[in-house]
């Protein structure tokens, strides 16, 4: 009996090694540019979209990439997490440029302090966040410009020094990015094009780990693949009134750090 325990101890040791870490598959939902406004067109709009993410099955998490309120205004900000506070699921936030200027007198600090106030999710200092999930990372990457208010986004190089930090200490992680500006420009001197795009596309090549970046900032969707073919960039037209639709992924896992993405867009 005793021969028998020792072997079968044996036998979960050696799966345990071999899979230091349990294949896991993930489902999300990304709502973006939401853009909210105080009338009953824009809430209902956003009461629907709620009511169908809660209806979801086997739904992991929403994340809310950006223009989640339609100006910088505190009382928007306010009926934005009592709304987002009634979805059953953990949920993250990331911020675009319609959501924090600070001559409006919302800037990012006062944004962040009604998010943590309201425990939206644990108590963030910023909008450069990491949460980690077994064997995946997923990276919140703010590209704001609070002080003048623009269309093109900045991630500054303090922020790209952090996501090559967080990519290199996690590098055994699979890493999927969420922000509110594309990494790519929608056409040639577009005012929505992101400023200094190479400071991030060049620490991205320096990685292996990253299988996606999810953005939104235009008005329609688009999936592409980055110009070496080892990131998937998707982007994600809006959720507000008028559009009415969020984007619904699943992240198959299907071994030797391979994965299968399927993702579509939901009107509601």
């Amino acid at each position: 009996m005793k021969r028998f325990i020792n072997t079968f101890y044996a036998l979960l040791l050696i799966l345990f090694f071999a899979n230091p870490v349990m294949a896991k598959d993930v489902k999300f939902i990304q709502v973006t540019d939401l853009k909210l406004m105080p009338d009953d067109a824009s809430i209902n709009n956003y009461l629907r979209a709620i009511d169908k993410i809660n209806h979801t099955k086997d739904l992991d998490f929403v994340v809310f990439t950006g223009d989640n309120i339609g100006g910088p205004n505190e009382d928007l900000l306010k009926l934005f997490i009592y709304l987002t506070m009634k979805i059953k699921v953990p949920y993250y936030i990331e911020i675009g440029d319609k959501d924090c200027f600070k001559s409006a007198g919302l800037d990012k600090k006062t944004y962040l302090k009604y998010v943590n106030g309201y425990k939206i999710f644990n108590r963030k200092k910023s909008f450069n966040y990491i949460v980690k999930d077994g064997k995946y990372i997923y990276i919140f990457a703010d590209g704001v410009k609070e002080h003048i208010p623009s269309k093109n986004g900045y991630y500054r190089e303090t922020t790209v020094n952090w996501i090559d930090k967080v990519l290199t200490k996690n590098k055994n992680k699979t890493a999927i990015i969420f922000q509110h500006f594309p990494l790519f420009d929608l056409s040639e001197n577009s005012v929505n094009n992101l400023y200094r795009a190479d400071l991030y596309t060049d620490m991205l090549k320096k990685h292996n780990n990253v299988l996606a970046i999810f953005a939104g900032h235009y008005l329609y969707s688009i999936e592409r693949k980055s110009e070496e073919g080892d990131v998937y960039y998707f982007v994600t037209e809006p959720a507000q009134n008028g559009y009415s639709s969020y984007r619904e992924v699943n992240i198959v896992d299907v071994g030797h750090s391979d994965y299968e993405i399927y993702s579509q867009i939901i009107n509601f």
